[in-house]
């Protein structure tokens, strides 16, 4: 109630926006927290970056993609060249299934910040290839004869590579390399089957 009082006088009102919408989403209101965060966002003239990366995040979590991505596309208006807002509008099309809108955002994504693994894995999976001349399949198999990017970027390559060759029918080079970052991604992982099970 008392956070409510705060924000119906100061719409704004970041942290109190934030208390409430945690509060919410922990009592499983999802689409109430979701709208508390859309709201606050249409109060404020201005967002900085890391809060619109935050809030954007908080959305995601409540499985308000459709909100997110109009907000996204809003803060990239302000903020265009920046990546991550680039990313998560791609990452929020796609969950939407626009698939040319994501193609078009996550294309901005790698070529800003070309170490963005997730943003790579998700342009392989706008769409399906036909051909391996295609602008995005030639970038993917650039980006995975490149060796300088560390696992955690060259990892998600592996699988959108994979993928690519998978699509275009060569199933020994698409095995070759799912292999390969199935193997790394499985080392790398703090998952434990025994561990999981006792959870469970």
């Amino acid at each position: 109630r008392e956070l409510r009082h705060v924000l119906a006088i100061e719409p704004a009102h970041r942290d109190a926006t934030l208390l409430l919408a945690y509060m919410l989403r922990e009592r499983g209101r999802l689409d109430a927290a979701a709208k508390a965060i859309v709201s606050a966002w249409h109060a404020r003239s201005e967002t900085p970056i890391e809060a619109c990366v935050a809030d954007l995040i908080f959305l995601r979590e409540c499985g308000a993609h459709a909100q997110a991505f109009a907000l996204a596309q809003s803060a990239l208006q302000r903020h265009p060249d920046n990546p991550r807002l680039a990313a998560l509008a791609g990452e929020f099309a796609l969950a939407k299934g626009a698939f040319d809108s994501a193609r078009g955002y996550l294309r901005q994504a790698v070529e800003r910040n070309p170490g963005d693994g997730a943003s790579w894995l998700r342009l392989a999976y706008c769409q399906r290839f036909d051909t391996a001349d295609g602008v995005d399949a030639r970038r993917i198999c650039e980006a995975w004869q490149d060796a300088v990017p560390d696992a955690d970027t060259r990892i998600p390559i592996g699988f959108a590579h994979g993928k690519v060759l998978d699509d275009i029918g060569d199933y020994a080079e698409a095995t070759r390399v799912l292999r390969w970052a199935n193997a790394r991604a499985a080392a790398r992982s703090g998952w434990n089957h025994g561990d999981w099970r006792r959870f469970v």
